[in-house]
């Protein structure tokens, strides 16, 4: 997958990568982070046109997934999105600070970390691995709890907004659990092939889920169905809510869709050499 900015022409850019671009996350509404196979974490400014490398990996492992800790202020607390959470293909979670400096490195998971997410208050990471284990980290990396201990990789996790549950997928199923331990699962059949994707939407609280098969469904947050859009491709390799949870957007193979949250196709774009749309991320 090659790595595409709408604004501009990628010419206006000094750098891009040699390989598979795996994810990426917005720092700002200006900068985002990009990481690929050729194990370059490169920092762009859509303003500027500037982009530059912003950590190297120096191990033979490759980044996997990535996200920075959102920023958070209230009356007691006051957090800034100065960490960059990364999960590579050896198991490793890596903690980068905004000046580019590795902050904490340290083994979470046996095999690829598959997904991080922080909680929308940025005070949690939780982490799933081709291990099947969920892991709760602290904001500086201290391991919490391991929430789930599966019998097959866990490839997908979203956090409900309240922090107090998260959803995640086991094959076919997708499955809520509490961060209580004495409260009890809630599990269904969701689909009839692998669930690749999930993402709970933090205004309408409705989960979206994508499969292999080429299909996204809706559920309500407690396992309802509500609406199946068939995206009629190989299958779906990410998901992504608007602010306002109104539209959600699909990437699969050479192809970016935008939805209404009722099911309606708003916007179709094809691409002829992009590859798998392997992550969405707003600013």
């Amino acid at each position: 997958m090659n790595l595409k900015c709408k604004q501009s022409f990628p010419s206006s850019y000094s750098l891009n990568h040699q390989d598979l671009v795996s994810s990426v996350s917005w720092l700002s509404s200006e900068q985002f982070v990009s990481c690929g196979d050729d194990r370059k974490l490169l920092i762009w400014n859509v303003v500027t046109k500037v982009n530059s490398v912003f950590y190297l990996i120096s191990n033979c492992s490759y980044p996997v997934c990535m996200q920075w800790c959102p920023s958070q202020v209230s009356a007691s607390i006051k957090l800034n999105n100065e960490i960059l959470a990364l999960g590579t293909s050896n198991g490793t979670l890596l903690f980068i600070k905004k000046s580019g400096r590795l902050e904490k490195s340290f083994e979470a998971h046996t095999g690829v970390v598959c997904c991080l997410q922080w909680s929308t208050d940025g005070n949690s990471l939780a982490s799933s691995g081709e291990d099947g284990l969920i892991k709760i980290w602290s904001r500086l990396g201290m391991l919490r709890s391991t929430l789930i201990h599966s019998d097959i990789p866990i490839y997908c996790l979203s956090w409900r907004a309240s922090n107090e549950q998260i959803i995640y997928s086991r094959g076919e199923y997708l499955i809520i659990k509490s961060l209580h331990q004495s409260t009890s699962l809630l599990q269904w059949k969701a689909h009839t092939a692998m669930i690749i994707e999930i993402n709970w939407g933090k205004t309408s609280q409705v989960i979206l889920s994508g499969c292999e098969a080429g299909y996204v469904k809706l559920w309500n947050s407690f396992g309802q169905f509500l609406v199946t859009c068939n995206i009629q491709v190989s299958h779906i390799s990410s998901l992504c809510w608007s602010f306002n949870d109104n539209y959600f957007c699909v990437g699969s193979y050479n192809q970016l869709s935008i939805y209404h949250r009722y099911g309606w196709l708003i916007n179709l774009e094809s691409y002829s050499d992009v590859g798998y749309i392997n992550k969405i991320d707003l600013p």
